[in-house]
Parts: C-alpha cells; sequence; structure tokens
C-alpha cells in the first residue's frame, strides 16, 4: 500500500468516526430535556476487573466539572453526565449544555466530551469536521506516562440567538493533563521485586503466585555477636 493511499484511507476513517460521534452526540442531546440526567444517578457499575475499576476511580478524580469548566458561570450552563464505562478500557464523560431559550429540544445541542483510551488508539493532535449547521472539533494528546490517549471534543448545532462560553479542547486537554501529572505523582509507588528463576518457573506452572514482603531494618543487641573478633583466616573449616 502507497503512503498516500494509506493516508487518504485514514482520512476518511477518522472523517466517518466524526460523523458517527456526531450522531450519537446529538441522540443524547435529543434526550437532554425529556429525560435529564438524576443528581443521584450513579455511574457506569465498575467493571468486573480490579486493575481497571481501580485505573476508571483514578481517572474519574481528574475529569471532573470543575477542571472541564473552570469559570463558575460556565459550568453552571451544563449538566454533567455519569463516566460510562465504554469498551476496550475506554472511559467517557459527557457535559450538555442545558436547554437554553431559542433552542429546539430535537435539534440543538453543545456537548463537550472526555474521552480516554489505551495510548495508540487515537490520532494524536487536532481534528474534527464541519458541515453546513453541525460543527465539531477535537484534540488529544497522549498521557505523560505513555499509558491513556486523552481526547476533548467540543460539538453543536446551535441557533444564531443562542450564544455559549468560549471552549477550547486544547487548553482543556493541557488542564486535565496536568492534573493527570499531579494524582500521578500522589499515587503510591510500586515496590520493586525481586525475581528467582526457581521462583517464575513455579509461578508459570501455576504452583506459586507472586507476594510482597516487606522487611524494616533492625538493631542487633546480642553481646555474643556484637564484641570486637579476630578472624582466623587460616583455619579450616
Amino acid at each position: 500500500m502507497t503512503n498516500d493511499l494509506k493516508y487518504s484511507l485514514d482520512n476518511a476513517r477518522t472523517t466517518l468516526v466524526g460523523i458517527l460521534v456526531c450522531v450519537v452526540l446529538l441522540s443524547i442531546a435529543a434526550c437532554t430535556t425529556t429525560h435529564p440526567p438524576s443528581q443521584t444517578e450513579a455511574p457506569t457499575p465498575p467493571p468486573a476487573n480490579t486493575e481497571t475499576a481501580k485505573d476508571f476511580l483514578f481517572l474519574d478524580g481528574i475529569v471532573t466539572p470543575e477542571a472541564v469548566f473552570p469559570d463558575p458561570t460556565a459550568r453552571a450552563l451544563y449538566e454533567a453526565y455519569p463516566p460510562e464505562a465504554l469498551e476496550n478500557k475506554w472511559r467517557g464523560y459527557v457535559f450538555v449544555l442545558i436547554q437554553q431559550p431559542g433552542m429546539k429540544t430535537d435539534r440543538h445541542f453543545h456537548i463537550i466530551a472526555v474521552t480516554f483510551a489505551p495510548a495508540g488508539e487515537l490520532r494524536q493532535g487536532l481534528g474534527g469536521m464541519t458541515g453546513p449547521e453541525i460543527g465539531s472539533v477535537d484534540f488529544t494528546m497522549r498521557t505523560p506516562d505513555g499509558v491513556y490517549d486523552l481526547r476533548v471534543s467540543e460539538a453543536m448545532l446551535l441557533p444564531d440567538t443562542v450564544t455559549v462560553p468560549e471552549f477550547s479542547p486544547k487548553s482543556t486537554a493541557e488542564r486535565l493533563l496536568q492534573r493527570y501529572s499531579q494524582h500521578l505523582n500522589k499515587q503510591p509507588k510500586p515496590l520493586k521485586g525481586v525475581y528467582h528463576s526457581n521462583a517464575i518457573r513455579l509461578e508459570k506452572a501455576g504452583l506459586a503466585a507472586p507476594f510482597i514482603v516487606k522487611i524494616k531494618p533492625w538493631q542487633v543487641n546480642d553481646a555474643r555477636i556484637t564484641p570486637p573478633a579476630t578472624i582466623n583466616i587460616n583455619r579450616k573449616l
């Protein structure tokens, strides 16, 4: 496959994904006023995988309304939906503009979406699409530890009479990554393991499992050991 053909196919795939995203976001917006999210509505149940559940809780602490909308006035205009556990360890967050005068419930919307995906699954940098009425823009960055791709998206279809607060997907992504780094630095550092070849063999055979042992330093006080001593290097043992 030539580079030009591969580039064309990548562009076509990106455009198709953008169209599908807009369709999904439009469907969400149509339900915004008829079935508003409850303030007490719980997030999607955590996955059975314990590690994935811990990862999702970590991400949930980063993507908050305060982090996405630092300005309280702008924040008050948006409804935050519960976090969604998407396929392939994706985590999604959606913020929808509350119904404004002049907006038709089955047509108009302004949506901010934040998505975490495993690293390498999202194209980096600026993206989006424009149409006769619908417009969307997104910005994607890699987390500093190389674990996730973070994408912040904005999509809208609004009448001329509705003005929304200025929003920058790029600035928001940078702000969220800064929070990501801060939260990451607060996480307990994993202990370094010492692996014996025989232990690895037993583990692979299903006869043993890894465990963590922490040894604290201690003071030797036994008088039989602590006094000075002379070592006879010529003595045969």
